[in-house]
């Protein structure tokens, strides 16, 4: 799941590989850091910067670290949010992407909130992207997916049901599907490998 929203960040940050590109939030400091090691591993050929922002650690080495603008910015909503009410908050004016990863916890009522609202607020721009991935479609998903949906002037979000065909589905997962939106299969004999270039050489190589 994190390879699907970490390669097309590391595809787009090389056409302006500059400042806080992205900022991926986690529920959890224990996930956060998972994410953090396989964004660092999926760009290390590229040298990718990321930054791991979690409660429990210096606050001030973290502020220190946010100065020296990464490209990848991987947090828990809590202990970004403190940063951002702080006197020096991170530049965040070059952001593209902000990824809800587990979006069904982040969400979920009597959680992270204000928090998450804070971000959000201060990443708010016509060209940054969010992107909300939970392996559950909850219901309280649905709810928000369907007001971001409307309103005059708004793109019509898009949502896919990943399956993988190789991994039978457990009896006892509980999932909230959404019938209307396509499925993609990931067939079970595929192999998937990816070659990382720059983008005006691409069609040489290929």
């Amino acid at each position: 799941k994190t390879a699907s929203f970490a390669l097309p960040i590391i595809q787009h940050l090389m056409v302006d590989p500059y400042g806080i590109y992205a900022l991926v939030l986690s529920p959890t400091r224990e996930l956060a850091q998972q994410v953090n090691e396989q964004i660092l591993a999926l760009g290390a050929k590229l040298d990718v910067r990321s930054c791991l922002v979690t409660g429990g650690d210096d606050m001030v080495r973290q502020a220190c670290e946010l100065s020296r603008l990464p490209h990848i910015v991987v947090a828990t909503p809590g202990r970004l949010a403190e940063l951002l009410r702080g006197p020096n908050p991170p530049r965040l004016r070059h952001l593209r992407f902000v990824v809800l990863d587990e979006a069904d916890r982040l969400l979920s009522p009597g959680g992270f909130e204000r928090d998450i609202a804070q971000v959000l607020v201060t990443t708010k721009r016509k060209d940054c992207q969010t992107l909300l991935f939970s392996a559950t479609m909850t219901r309280s998903l649905d709810e928000i997916s369907n007001l971001a949906s409307g309103g005059k002037g708004r793109l019509p979000l898009k949502r896919f049901n990943i399956v993988d065909e190789s991994k039978p589905s457990t009896s006892g997962e509980q999932t909230h599907k959404n019938q209307d939106a396509p499925v993609v299969a990931i067939p079970s004999g595929l192999k998937q490998q990816y070659i990382f270039m720059p983008s005006q050489v691409r069609d040489s190589y290929l």
